[in-house]
């Protein structure tokens, strides 16, 4: 074998042990906080152009919305039209692949206050039931 043939052996093994760490060990938080966003209006972000870093954890799975404003808003994955109600003053987990994020204010006056709506995203560290179902 040739001394690039090991090279990238050697490459892949590290490659793939990161790999193996990371879905193990989840990831480091990656933190949106969203701006002020018009009565009625959407903001959405693709996860791998905001945080570039986190592809090498993609699918990242978990996101936390944190709502500490006072007007109602929705979120929605991945292009779905499943609405996630995110109520002020409050708190929502969300657990599914993440690829795509939209907010959606829900009131048709207000305008959400800048730095009072964060969403937390991560790949959550493999728990015994992901580890018996062989994910």
């Amino acid at each position: 074998m040739t001394d690039r043939a090991n090279a990238f052996e050697w490459f892949q093994a590290v490659n793939n042990e990161r790999l193996a760490r990371a879905r193990i060990d989840g990831s480091p938080p990656y933190r949106y906080t969203l701006a002020a966003l018009g009565p009625g209006a959407d903001a959405s972000i693709r996860i791998d152009k905001q945080f570039p870093a986190s592809r090498k954890y993609a699918p990242l799975d978990y996101v936390e919305v944190i709502n500490n404003d006072t007007l109602d808003l929705t979120v929605y994955i991945n292009g779905s039209d499943i609405a996630y109600p995110v109520p002020a003053g409050t708190t929502r987990e969300i657990r599914n692949a993440i690829h795509e994020f939209k907010f959606h204010n829900d009131d048709a006056a207000g305008t959400t206050t800048l730095n009072k709506i964060y969403a937390t995203f991560k790949r959550a560290p493999m728990d015994a039931d992901r580890k018996a179902a062989g994910e």
